[in-house]
């Protein structure tokens, strides 16, 4: 679950924080959770049906909720990776993850001290969200990304035709806006999206996919 050890346990502690203080526990309370396993097999093959381009895995882009992260939601991506779809996540760096960390070494935890019902912070880090979503599917339609990012043969290939942009709450608003900006996403798989962020819209009727 810690993908960056005590980096990553000290944002989830952080997440837990009185709204607009630093309360939160120890971080040490919250140690037991970095010997939590799942079941899974790492750097496992690709099925030979998508390894010998038979047939194409379906790409999926999952976004976390507020406070959560790329490691967050691990039991539904593994469950819909059971189902043959390429499942990628990101730890978005606008501030709503517990914690979120760029190649560069630039760190950013969650904080509490943002006003939550702050509609135009929301939509700054939406912008922010959707942007790095729709880098990932740059990267995602070079011809050889699974081969150099996972390291499949150079027969595999995704159906980016069926490409499915999905998340929870603030993450299912964030593919909801990746859907209908961007049209390369083909599904919109969004659970209990925060539509608050675009309240305004959809009482106006000025929101449509």
């Amino acid at each position: 679950m810690f993908r960056h050890g005590y980096a990553s346990r000290l944002g989830v502690v952080r997440a837990t924080s009185t709204w607009d203080t630093e309360d939160h526990k120890n971080p040490w309370f919250y140690k037991y959770l970095d010997d939590v396993k799942m079941d899974t097999v790492q750097d496992g093959k690709l099925a030979k049906v998508f390894d010998s381009g038979e047939l194409k895995p379906i790409p999926l882009i999952f976004c976390h909720g507020l406070a959560g992260s790329r490691t967050t939601y691990s039991g539904s991506c593994r469950d819909l990776a059971s189902h043959g779809y390429i499942v990628l996540t990101l730890s978005h760096f606008d501030g709503t993850a517990n914690y979120s960390k760029k190649k560069n070494g630039e760190e950013k935890y969650w904080t509490s001290h943002h006003p939550h019902q702050d509609i135009e912070f929301r939509r700054d880090c939406i912008n922010v969200r959707k942007a790095e979503v729709q880098t990932l599917m740059n990267d995602m339609f070079s011809a050889k990304f699974l081969s150099e990012t996972f390291h499949f043969g150079e027969e595999a290939k995704m159906d980016l035709e069926k490409l499915v942009i999905s998340g929870h709450s603030f993450g299912g608003m964030t593919a909801l806006q990746v859907a209908h900006d961007d049209d390369r996403a083909k599904v919109l798989f969004a659970l209990d999206p925060w539509l608050w962020v675009i309240h305004e819209q959809i009482q106006t009727h000025s929101f449509f996919l």
